[in-house]
């Protein structure tokens, strides 16, 4: 046997030791530097999966809302819903119609998970929890994300403002705008969500609004849904672009628009449908 005394295993460094190696100030802001480093390039990243997840969200909602619309559609004779209608007492908002009465939708398929954010808490907690009140009260249906073409469809509780567009006979479904995503305020501040959308840039109010920086979604009259690339340096410059003459929603003032069902222009002011 050999003799092995000479072979000596050192015993481990105990933990009181361990934390005693020293680290140079250097050192110290190299491994600082090397974090905010891979922050810097993880950050971005981050950001643009959660926008990424935030707009198909926001964009399989708006699926929702397109077959919801079918079956109001199929139950009304063939007639798009008008934004607000009376039940004898009040005004009902599509909203509240679809989810309350008719059940064709739930509380939490018209909820934008960036839009929700400009609610404010009071709001927005009563569309996560799925309970309105009270049940009757008008200003929070209204805070709906999502935004029917309402000009085309409807608005009043008067009957003489009664819906009067039918899908079959709009001329370009594909090309036509039944809802997308509306912003109810000015464009200094980050706008609340709302039930109605204007078919011309109004300055922030019921005007089509980028929720998704500079992007929104629309929801086509032939039920297909797409994201919108909107151009400019600010909100208002993109909410404006959208409508423009060369823009890709363009306003109901210009030929061959995405707004009435005929796609022919309507003059300035006279807005609502015929």
């Amino acid at each position: 046997m050999k003799n092995n005394q000479n072979c000596h295993i050192p015993p481990f460094l105990p933990l009181s030791h361990a934390w005693k190696i020293p680290f140079t100030l250097i050192e110290l802001l190299v491994t600082i530097a090397i974090i905010a480093l891979l922050a810097a390039i993880l950050l971005p990243a981050l950001n643009a999966a959660r926008e990424k997840a935030n707009k198909i969200s926001c964009t399989s909602n708006l699926r929702q809302v397109g077959y919801a619309m079918m079956g109001y559609i199929g139950d009304n004779d063939d007639f798009y819903p008008r934004a607000r209608a009376s039940d004898d007492s009040s005004y009902v908002c599509w909203p509240k119609h679809f989810i309350y009465n008719a059940k064709y939708i739930n509380y939490k398929a018209l909820l934008c998970p960036v839009a929700k954010n400009a609610m404010g808490s009071y709001y927005s907690g009563q569309w996560e929890q799925g309970h309105i009140y009270p049940l009757n009260t008008i200003e929070s249906w209204q805070y709906a994300n999502y935004a029917i073409n309402y000009r085309e469809f409807g608005d009043d509780a008067n009957a003489a403002n009664a819906a009067k567009t039918r899908a079959s006979e709009v001329k370009r479904p594909a090309s036509f705008i039944v809802a997308t995503e509306s912003g109810n305020g000015n464009f200094d501040s980050i706008a609340r969500p709302f039930m109605r959308v204007d078919n011309y840039s109004n300055w922030g109010y019921c005007t089509v609004y980028p929720r998704h920086q500079k992007d929104v979604n629309v929801l086509w009259g032939d039920g297909h849904c797409t994201t919108i690339v909107g151009y400019g340096l600010t909100t208002e410059e993109v909410a404006k672009n959208f409508l423009s003459a060369n823009g890709p929603l363009k306003g109901a003032n210009y030929d061959n628009n995405s707004w009435t069902w005929d796609g022919k222009k309507r003059s300035w002011g006279s807005w609502n449908r015929p």
